[in-house]
């Protein structure tokens, strides 16, 4: 038997515990782990439980072929587990009651494959995710903008950091309307991102492929600021920058983060900070994707565990290197103050 016998039958945590003391898999072991986690606590379906593990099925393949290891024969014995290489002779592997597959090392180091090891530190258990709530309204009557491109992107960025056990999306809301808001934020996430369209005072023209509200009368000043969210039939509703404030008072022990990915959404990220979140909003129209890259930036920042500066800077890069005009249009709030980041 060998490891590429091994990886096309699929039996990815053998491999990964025979490869243990190579530094090249430790990235692959923590997403194996994590996806394997992620699965049995109901937080991902089935198909994208699949699909990571086919992306991490082919990260394994094409690294065990860069290192040689392919060819490499392993022993399996009389027992569905491998047996340890002669590198490795100082390893004893073993399979717990509850599934994992763990190998104990040098120094008594310990690693579990599959599933959660016996002996992980309880304070790990306690400690919960931070939740994202993910709100996005493309009324039928507004010029078409990608929140479902914008969803995809950021959750593909969240999950392939190192940290992304830190967090957990609740169920996204696409579609938002009012009472669906009012009933999502039940729910006390740590992070609400908003992808929609903005209402503000129209400084510039606006153009099809930014997120700025469009009122029938180019010469009609909006009656509100706000955001823009569905009625039942899929047009418009306003939520004003008031009734936004209200919302968010109820949850500001609990809501630290809020993303306002919608043109002229300055005025309300003003406005909702002063409860004490940062808040992160556009002070003119923005191109669509450029807010998809902002956002997606953001939480590849997020991802690796940085704090809200710092991610901010991550998602300010992307926006530099893509569309630098945009930069200048972000701005961050905390306690009713801009931050000169």
């Amino acid at each position: 038997m060998t490891i590429k016998n091994l990886i096309s039958q699929g039996k990815i945590a053998e491999v990964i515990a025979l490869l243990s003391d190579r530094n090249e898999l430790t990235m692959i072991a923590s997403r194996f782990n994590q996806n394997e986690s992620d699965q049995r606590k109901g937080v991902i379906g089935l198909s994208d439980y699949r699909l990571e593990l086919n992306r991490i099925t082919s990260s394994l393949l094409f690294t065990v072929s860069e290192l040689g290891l392919l060819d490499m024969s392993v022993d399996l014995a009389n027992t569905d587990k491998p047996t340890p290489p002669q590198h490795l002779t100082h390893n004893e592997s073993k399979v717990t009651g509850d599934g994992n597959f763990v190998i104990q090392g040098l120094h008594n180091s310990t690693i579990s494959i599959g599933g959660k090891h016996q002996n992980q530190s309880v304070e790990e258990d306690k400690t919960p995710p931070k939740t994202i709530l993910f709100l996005a309204a493309n009324p039928s009557n507004e010029a078409r903008i990608a929140t479902d491109q914008e969803y995809r992107l950021i959750k593909a960025a969240l999950e392939r950091g190192r940290h992304r056990d830190q967090y957990q999306f609740l169920l996204p809301q696409f579609g938002v309307t009012i009472e669906e808001l009012l009933r999502a934020m039940n729910a006390k996430p740590t992070i609400v991102h908003f992808a929609g369209h903005g209402v503000g005072s129209p400084k510039t023209p606006t153009t099809d492929d930014d997120r700025a509200f469009k009122f029938p009368n180019a010469d009609t000043s909006p009656p509100a600021s706000g955001i823009i969210v569905a009625n039942d039939d899929n047009t418009h509703q306003l939520v004003s920058t008031e009734v936004l404030s209200r919302i968010f008072k109820r949850t500001k022990d609990h809501t630290k983060i809020v993303i306002l990915n919608a043109c002229y959404s300055a005025e309300q990220a003003k406005t909702i900070s002063a409860l004490g979140m940062y808040v992160i909003g556009y002070n003119m129209p923005i191109n669509d994707q450029a807010a998809i890259q902002f956002a997606k930036g953001l939480y590849l920042g997020f991802s690796e565990g940085k704090e809200v500066q710092d991610a901010f800077d991550d998602a300010i890069i992307l926006v530099m290197n893509k569309f630098p005009s945009a930069v200048s249009l972000v701005e961050v709030w905390k306690d009713g103050e801009q931050l000169s980041w």
